[in-house]
């Protein structure tokens, strides 16, 4: 009858233990799985979008109606590295050919206060380059109604604010997406441990009944016991 319980007692023992060790893997592979994206992104093997600072399109549908002309003025009066990334000089060649006649400013100006406001953004100035070229280059072949000096500098005081929001919203992300690889690496190391343990206790109870079947069986056999001996 003792037998009969315990060989039940052993087979529930060994699905509970099956399935929970199995949870307890697949949880580890789910962890692991889901922090690869961060490790390629660390090791440079996928590439990150850079902001861009948003298009003409965006641009004239939202139809920003304010008043930075004096702030764009202002910023151009102001004391400039020599220094001139070529996408922002190629930019204000194209904007200062865009506008013609209507325009007041020269190449030179706009080529300060672009390469004024690229300063300010440390590591990501090349980028901000590479978006006000684009938009450039965009409002140079764009077939709508002309933009006025002023509507001009508007769209490149929205294009910077529009590319610093992109790139705080970047890293956010990125912060959020390392406070989640954490936290996935984590579990994944917890589950891999109650998997060890798991594992463990099923040996160890293995092992206990073998020891105590090897005992009982040499009492029936009539063999002296060491408790006997």
């Amino acid at each position: 009858m003792l037998t009969n319980l315990e060989n039940v007692y052993l087979g529930v023992l060994r699905v509970v233990i099956l399935i929970a060790a199995s949870v307890a893997l697949l949880l580890t592979a789910w962890g692991l799985a889901s922090s690869v994206p961060q490790l390629l992104r660390w090791a440079g093997l996928t590439e990150t979008a850079p902001p861009t600072g948003g298009t003409l399109r965006e641009f004239i549908s939202e139809r920003r109606i304010t008043d930075t002309t004096a702030e764009s003025q202002d910023t151009l009066t102001r004391d400039m590295e020599s220094y001139v990334d070529p996408s922002i000089r190629e930019a204000a060649k194209a904007i200062v050919t865009y506008l013609g006649k209507r325009g007041t400013l020269t190449a030179a100006d706009l080529e300060r206060s672009l390469q004024a406001e690229a300063n300010r953004l440390p590591g990501e100035a090349l980028a901000y380059g590479q978006g006000v070229k684009s938009l450039a280059m965009e409002l140079a072949a764009s077939k709508g109604r002309p933009l006025t000096e002023m509507r001009v500098l508007e769209l490149l005081q929205w294009h910077r604010e529009r590319f610093v929001a992109d790139l705080a919203a970047r890293q956010a992300r990125e912060t959020e997406a390392n406070a989640k690889f954490w936290i996935q690496v984590t579990l994944a190391g917890a589950a891999f441990l109650g998997f060890v343990l798991i594992v463990f206790v099923f040996l160890f109870v293995k092992i206990e009944r073998s020891l105590r079947l090897i005992g009982t069986a040499r009492v029936k056999a009539g063999e002296p016991t060491e408790h006997a001996a």
